[in-house]
């Protein structure tokens, strides 16, 4: 009897549920289109409205539709929603790359060539996180951002940030990340293992 005790992408998707099935191994908890539809947030309301039981006004938005037509989501999201909106990855984890939106003025017609350097940080940094990747490395992920969306930035890597080893089993099951930065009030908020590195050598502890 196997005990698929995974969290995420490949964990609980129905990844690793089908794989032992096709094994022909018995496991815990739900089969493949139960775990595929739980962790896809659209088809998972869909499911819940179709049995009647309620589920909050939302809106799915394709990046396909979004690089087409930006106006026609914005006026989509503003027919159907009351601001503010929160816009998040449908298959991602329970909070990664989540963003408050309160206003969408003037965001209808602009391209991802025309964000500002701090949109367009938020923007990488929000797609890294939607990914849900088993190591993630970040240089300089907040060098461009004002106080209140560095803060907001930090807390969201700090919440996936419980790993310092590269490997399939973390001992905590948590993702690791590799963060690259010449700021150190980042590494104070983010980095529990710290190598400082010079020349392009590593410094031994103690002689930084």
């Amino acid at each position: 009897m196997v005990f698929p005790l995974l969290h995420g992408p490949y964990g609980e998707d129905g990844t690793i549920q089908g794989l032992l099935e096709l094994a022909g191994l018995p496991y815990v908890g739900a089969g493949v289109l139960a775990s595929a539809v739980g962790m896809d947030k659209a088809y998972m309301k869909l499911v819940f409205a179709g049995h009647g039981l309620p589920v909050a006004p939302y809106v799915v938005v394709k990046p396909r539709e979004w690089e087409q037509s930006p106006s026609a989501v914005v006026d989509r999201v503003q027919a159907q929603l009351r601001f503010p909106v929160f816009v998040k990855p449908a298959r991602a984890g329970s909070s990664l790359g989540v963003t408050r939106v309160d206003d969408l003025t003037g965001l209808s017609g602009r391209r991802p060539s025309e964000c500002s350097g701090g949109q367009a940080q938020r923007v990488a940094v929000a797609r890294a996180l939607a990914a849900d990747p088993a190591v993630l490395l970040l240089d300089e992920p907040s060098t461009a951002l004002d106080a209140g969306s560095r803060r907001r930035i930090h807390g969201l890597l700090g919440d996936r940030n419980g790993s310092t080893e590269v490997g399939p089993s973390t001992g905590t099951g948590r993702p690791a990340t590799l963060l690259v930065t010449h700021d150190p009030a980042e590494v104070a908020d983010l980095a529990d293992r710290v190598v400082e590195v010079a020349s392009g050598r590593i410094v031994p502890a103690g002689r930084s």
